[in-house]
């Protein structure tokens, strides 16, 4: 959802700045994940949607111990802007930025058998040397794909899929 990144994109910026200045991006990253599982929380939700909910009492459904009180204001700026809602995109998009400053990449595998360990790393390996970043493997089983792989880093997909294999073959002979 374009939109909703759009609106979260400040907020995880400011976030991200604020944590990697103060030294604290472990401990931001953990409060927002938190902070993000508490807004998509399906009773919290439905109070923060509320527009009679005033800028206090969203706050208090966001009290915590382990916020400290940087992180306590940081909540106050989104719920007077009415945009607490958006911590789960706020978070997901402080990951990136985090990774991304740690010169690390998340890169889903989807191949339609699982891959051992071994074929993993060797994966792994090969992309870390092609996108000049240290590479996290989420292997996927989809067995739609009927065998190679498709792999999603960021914006780069590469689909060597049998089955876009199969349609592409197909396209060229109808043609």
């Amino acid at each position: 959802m374009a939109e909703l990144a759009t609106l979260a994109r400040p907020y995880a910026r400011a976030a991200f700045d604020h944590a990697r200045e103060a030294g604290v991006l472990e401990a931001w990253s953990e409060a927002l994940a938190l902070a993000a599982a508490i807004a998509q929380d399906s009773e919290v939700h439905n109070l923060l949607t509320n527009p009679e909910l005033t800028t206090e009492e969203q706050l208090a459904l966001f009290e915590h111990p382990a916020f400290d009180d940087a992180f306590r204001a940081f909540l106050r700026v989104m719920a007077e802007k009415g945009r607490l809602l958006l911590l789960p995109k706020v978070a997901e998009l402080f990951v990136q930025y985090k990774k991304a400053w740690e010169s690390k990449v998340d890169v889903e595998l989807i191949s339609a058998v699982p891959l051992d360990d071994e074929l993993q790393k060797q994966f792994a390996e090969r992309l870390a040397n092609k996108l000049g970043k240290q590479v996290d493997i989420h292997n996927h089983v989809n067995p739609e794909i009927l065998g190679g792989a498709i792999i999603k880093a960021g914006d780069l997909v590469i689909d060597g899929s049998l089955r876009a294999k199969i349609a592409k073959m197909a396209e060229t002979l109808a043609s």
